[in-house]
């Protein structure tokens, strides 16, 4: 849930919306012109579930005061000054700056002043290089050569109400997807008395963010701060040019364009969503601590039906690059019963504590092996069958109707459970690639009827904290079914628009929940 706090700084009260554990990574989200932190709404639960969420409004902007300019000059500076006293009087060591048009000039700054504090750089059409200026900047550049009361007047229309619903659906695929109440609140609160005159005066203290380009630049160069671009390509001030500059300063840079606008997360938060969570998942994972002494955290990992541990390569490389012990447990898919006997082998293998994934079928097998093992800290579902004591795997796989592409299954004449090529590539694992799907028809293990029909005995999740990845896409495991299971079990829920086997198509959001299960059990002094 989404809190709105304010924060004494200096004698300003700066409004802000926090969401998440304050113990998690932070992340610091600074709006742009003529904004606020509302244009968050949507991004900021989609990160909140795995990160300490902070996104403040600016001096003279939202619902921060608004000094009068005659006790407080509007610069840029003085923006980043304010902002940066918010970060320590909120107690913020370390975090994300997530920048948007305004929001990073002010952001750069504060990584100038303290590029220790800053563990990662998000910029959404935030601008640090000339030729990402368009034509459109023509007639502020024109005030900064010659900052008369003609040209200053000359912006006034940049303040209307006309201009700024402009700046929201210029370039978007569907104005009508543009939610009104962005735009309408941004004219209220440029028409209070006064405002205009502040916004003038960032205007043209604008040119002093254009000065520091070649410090901002030479900062990306020398840190080499893990750094992500999502650019609406149709933004008509900031263009595709000043986002692949990035790269240019900073060549593992990552840049993702959308076919939007400038403001883009109005109408693909989700994507952009999906993309930050993934790229913080690969720069933020660290080696769990418990207590004061740094523990080699083991994950052990259990596929499904038609797979084996080969299934979780994507993820384990990416889990061991994050510190983690990694076990992908080979199970024998005769019976459930069988199945839970060879993974308690695993488990009673390991030292230390275990967070237990499993994908689809594995999560009914994890449920029952961890039950009563003191090891399992956390488990962690993806896209799984998850059923409660007296349940069978059938009755919640069968929960509701297949979908259209599901392949019909019928048991062999040894009462195993095969599937072709072309479920794989229509419903197991469509966004992994026609070669990807094939192998895994090639690889696949069959799975015995019987496996589906055991009942459940004490489930393991009724004792232990659990996480789920909901595959928004899937075609085998129903979404429905996913979302009242995870419901039932009180699980930390990831929603994600995925295949069934987000482990080949999307292993970094996997190992993402992965680290942020470990993370939400095992203490960091």
């Amino acid at each position: 849930m989404t809190t709105i706090r304010y924060a004494e700084v200096d004698g300003l009260k700066i409004f802000y919306r926090e969401a998440g554990n304050p113990k998690s990574p932070a992340i610091v989200l600074l709006h742009g012109f003529p904004a606020s932190s509302h244009m968050y709404r949507d991004l900021i639960p989609m990160l909140a579930d795995r990160y300490h969420v902070i996104a403040p409004d600016l001096p003279g902007f939202g619902f921060s005061d608004a000094p009068v300019r005659s006790t407080f000059r509007y610069t840029f500076e003085n923006l980043a000054k304010i902002i940066g006293r918010f970060t320590e009087v909120l107690g913020l060591e370390e975090y994300v700056l997530q920048v948007f048009d305004y929001g990073a000039p002010v952001g750069f700054r504060l990584a100038l002043a303290h590029p220790e504090r800053v563990t990662a750089i998000i910029s959404q059409n935030g601008n640090a290089y000339e030729e990402g200026l368009s034509e459109g900047w023509n007639p502020i550049q024109k005030y900064w050569k010659d900052p008369s009361e003609t040209n200053r007047a000359a912006l006034r229309d940049f303040l209307s109400p006309a201009t700024t619903q402009w700046q929201y659906v210029h370039g978007a695929p569907d104005a009508s997807a543009v939610a009104p109440e962005s735009y309408t609140l941004d004219s209220a609160l440029l028409a209070r008395p006064g405002n205009d005159e502040i916004q003038l005066d960032l205007f043209l203290d604008y040119a002093s963010n254009v000065m520091l380009y070649p410090k901002f630049q030479s900062y990306f160069r020398s840190s080499q701060v893990p750094l992500l671009a999502v650019w609406g390509k149709n933004d008509p001030f900031f263009l595709p040019p000043g986002a692949e500059a990035f790269k240019r300063d900073n060549p593992n840079a990552e840049v993702h364009f959308y076919d939007t606008g400038h403001f883009a997360l109005e109408t693909h938060v989700r994507e952009i969503g999906t993309a930050i969570r993934e790229f913080l998942g690969r720069h933020l994972g660290k080696r769990v601590k418990q207590g004061s002494k740094t523990t080699e955290t083991t994950a052990v990992l259990v596929h499904g039906a038609w797979a084996d541990g080969s299934s979780w390569n994507k993820v384990s490389a990416a889990l061991q690059q994050r510190g983690f012990k990694v076990v992908a447990a080979q199970i024998p898919l005769t019976s459930l019963r069988e199945d839970v006997a060879a993974l308690k082998r695993v488990l009673r293998h390991q030292n230390g504590p275990i967070v237990l994934a499993g994908h689809s079928y594995g999560g009914a097998v994890i449920t029952a092996a961890a039950a009563g093992d003191p090891n399992v800290k956390a488990l962690v579902y993806i896209t799984a069958i998850v059923p409660d004591k007296g349940e069978t795997v059938g009755e919640i796989f069968q929960r509701v109707p297949a979908h259209p592409k599901a392949p019909s299954l019928q048991p062999d004449a040894e009462g195993f459970l095969w599937v072709d090529a072309e479920a794989f590539r229509n419903a197991i694992a469509p966004e992994a690639g026609p070669e990807a799907a094939a192998l895994m028809a090639a690889a696949q293990k069959p799975i015995a009827l019987k496996c589906l029909g055991e009942a459940m005995g004490a489930p393991a999740w009724r004792e232990k904290p659990s996480w789920f990845l909901i595959a928004e896409e899937d075609r085998m495991v129903s979404p429905d079914t996913q979302k009242f299971t995870a419901k039932r079990m009180g699980s930390t829920v990831v929603s994600l628009s995925v295949d069934h086997t987000p482990l080949a198509s999307h292993p970094e959001a996997v190992a993402d929940l992965v680290v942020e299960a470990a993370n939400g059990v095992l203490v960091t002094a």
